[in-house]
């Protein structure tokens, strides 16, 4: 992540465009659902919080079009605003996910099978 970057233009290398469940979005609207306005669209990435960075970070993975999303503990470093996004954008994302968590609100949310594997005692 090249802190001098405009957060815009960190996205737009990915992808101009996004196909959801809402049809084709452009990246700007993207950014907009993933809580950066339009004003902080066009500052460099070197003023936004870690928080901030990871959420930018997560939706230029979400805009490289994946098939398959391996999730390990996403509720452990993620605010409850992006947990939310990302909850409501797994809803409608047409790809498989995989995820490890302990979160069973997350998991009931999310998938729709659970395996589960337990340390056995002897």
């Amino acid at each position: 992540m090249d802190p001098s970057q405009k957060v815009i233009d960190y996205i737009k290398d990915i992808a101009e465009y996004v196909s959801t469940a809402d049809g084709k979005i452009t990246a700007s609207q993207m950014l907009e659902k993933f809580l950066f306005p339009l004003d902080m669209q066009r500052s460099p990435i070197s003023t936004l919080s870690g928080g901030e960075k990871r959420r930018l970070y997560l939706l230029k993975i979400l805009m490289e079009a994946p098939n398959i999303l391996f999730l390990d503990e996403p509720t452990n470093d993620l605010d409850i605003q992006t947990l939310t996004i990302l909850e409501n954008y797994l809803d409608t994302f047409a790809g498989a996910v995989i995820t490890v968590s302990h979160d069973r609100y997350f998991l009931d949310k999310i998938v729709s099978r659970i395996f589960a594997f337990e340390k056995m005692v002897l």
